[in-house]
């Protein structure tokens, strides 16, 4: 019964976490530059892509 309480308690947290993210990629998307750094060497990014990726990586 006690574990599957935690398990319960986990996913809801998880849920509530996954949905406040998704919001904000919504609420802020007007903000977000068109082109977005996708890769990056060391502290360089290297590789460029649109900001749809985002959406994708949601997902």
């Amino acid at each position: 019964m006690r574990n599957k309480r935690f398990k319960i308690t986990l996913s809801t947290i998880s849920i509530l976490f996954f949905g406040y993210h998704i919001f904000n990629l919504f609420y802020l998307w007007s903000d977000i530059p068109s082109q977005i750094a996708i890769h990056f060497t060391g502290k360089t990014p290297d590789n460029w892509g649109s900001k749809y990726i985002l959406s994708s990586l949601a997902y």
